[in-house]
């Protein structure tokens, strides 16, 4: 049994002046140090790995000792932004759902989705608290292995500069006090085969991977959340609907115009998503077309039908 405590983290007891000079002790559990070891063999993923818990947050110098700190969770950072690295970061999700038994991994969030260890059985739901769209959380955390220290209200905090501030507690009037490893977390899948390959596999293929729908791959049927989806949408989009040549606009809450060109009179709408399809439509009278677009959205060529059924479909591309 491995048991790793505030002291061994932030070099004080839970309570005590904190040094930030001395910053964060870090030591991974045999699992993620498997898979770090894996990652950072690869220079692509050098930069990308991370997942060792900062000392504080801003703003409000907000304060914790969580799974990342105790060495149980691994990120990797991957940009929002790009086509490439959001279908790269599909795919890795896919290599690790399938070598599950082999990483025992408990925990694993990406974009709108979680994955948990629910007794013997690794259930797939939607996550809707968002923060993960640009990044793997992969855990070997027991939330049940945790002791927690209630009725804190602040910690101070010597800076480097030699001032005291105080940090608050992230979340309520508590801090844990103490974090055991789980038993999948004692794994060790250092030089494993199926994930070396799979991993370097990935990595040829990167640029040239599909994105995919890993809700409808995981049989996750509830309605997205949209924060991901509204990340890909985001901007300005260039068209050509027959004779026409425009573009549409979509929003991250939601609104979306299209406009003859960028000085044009712009006709508003509301986009959705449901568990396959991005779906709009505008507020012009007499203007009952929906615009539908498969999930998941590419930015570099969108194939997007217009309903109802012989309306036609056509093409646009993030500009």
């Amino acid at each position: 049994m491995t048991v790793i405590n505030y002291q061994d983290v932030f070099g004080v007891p839970l309570g005590s002046e904190v040094q930030e000079s001395h910053g964060v002790t870090y030591r991974p559990c045999p699992a993620v140090d498997s898979l770090r070891g894996e990652l950072l063999a690869i220079p692509f993923f050098t930069p990308k790995v991370g997942g060792m818990g900062p000392l504080f947050r801003m703003p409000g110098f907000k304060h914790e000792f969580n799974r990342h700190h105790a060495g149980l969770a691994v990120d990797i950072m991957l940009s929002p932004a790009s086509d490439d690295e959001e279908a790269l970061g599909h795919h890795l999700v896919q290599l690790f759902v399938t070598l599950a038994g082999v990483m025992n991994w408990r925990g694993l969030i990406y974009q709108d989705i979680t994955i948990d260890l629910n007794g013997a059985t690794r259930t797939a739901s939607r996550w809707s608290k968002g923060g993960h769209d640009d990044h793997i959380h992969i855990d070997w955390h027991d939330s049940h292995k945790v002791t927690m220290q209630h009725g804190i209200s602040q910690i101070p905090l010597r800076r480097i500069g030699g001032a005291v501030v105080q940090m608050v507690p992230m979340e309520g009037d508590a801090i844990a006090e103490t974090i055991e490893w789980s038993t999948q977390a004692m794994t060790g899948f250092k030089a494993n085969p199926a994930l070396q390959n799979g991993l370097q596999t990935l990595i040829s293929q990167f640029g040239s991977l599909p994105k995919l729908n890993l809700s409808a791959a995981l049989g996750i049927t509830s309605v997205p959340a949209s924060s991901y989806i509204a990340t890909d949408l985001q901007g300005k989009w260039n068209a050509n609907i027959g004779p026409w040549s425009g573009i549409f606009v979509f929003d991250l809450g939601g609104g979306v115009y299209w406009a003859d060109n960028d000085t044009a009179p712009k006709h508003r709408g509301r986009w959705t998503a449901t568990s396959s399809e991005v779906q709009w439509k505008f507020n012009d009278p007499g203007d009952f077309r929906v615009f539908t677009l498969p999930l998941p959205v590419s930015r570099k060529s969108a194939q997007v039908t217009v309903q109802p059924a012989g309306q036609g479909s056509f093409t646009m591309s993030h500009a």
